[in-house]
């Protein structure tokens, strides 16, 4: 899908978040990792030794699956909160898979703040672990709007809403 035409116009809201939202989003899920790691220490810390195994594949799961199994199958808690949702670029509707989300970690995590550096120089907003992963992020604000639309106004009764009503809709529908 050609996102293209989804820059906002004067006084209309962007689809894109910007950086610094999604900077403090990336804070959350970072404390959120860190938060589950004190929780497993605390738990599992005077184990037996048979237990050692679970707790390293406790930790290597939260630190290295937090991320991207939540991102592939749902939102991190930071996205959430902050407001954005990670979508396919070719097709904004749907979530990226598993191994994009993955290349979106690893990209993410190996340059840290580098990796928005970009964000700046285009006009969806995409950081480089965005453009490596094929996958861009949008306003959870956006996509409600989005699908809120599509609720009012089905297809069959499209033709009874006013001529700059029916341009509004194909216009949000666009992206």
């Amino acid at each position: 899908m050609d996102m293209s035409d989804a820059v906002p116009t004067q006084g209309e809201k962007s689809p894109f978040p910007p950086l610094g939202r999604r900077y403090l989003g990336s804070v959350v899920d970072g404390l959120v990792v860190l938060a589950g790691t004190l929780l497993i220490g605390t738990v599992l810390g005077d184990v037996s030794p048979s237990l050692v195994p679970l707790r390293v594949a406790l930790f290597v799961l939260l630190w290295v699956g937090y991320e991207p199994g939540c991102t592939a199958f749902g939102v991190t808690l930071g996205q959430r909160l902050l407001g954005y949702r990670v979508r396919r670029e070719a097709d904004p509707k749907h979530r990226i898979g598993l191994p994009a989300a993955a290349v979106r970690f690893v990209v993410k995590l190996a340059l840290g703040l580098l990796s928005f550096i970009t964000m700046g120089f285009n006009t969806r907003r995409r950081a480089l672990h965005d453009l490596a992963s094929g996958s861009v992020v949008l306003s959870a604000e956006a996509r409600q709007r989005r699908q809120n639309l599509s609720r009012q106004v089905p297809s069959n009764e499209a033709l009874q809403l006013t001529s700059a009503r029916a341009a509004e809709a194909l216009r949000l529908s666009a992206w």
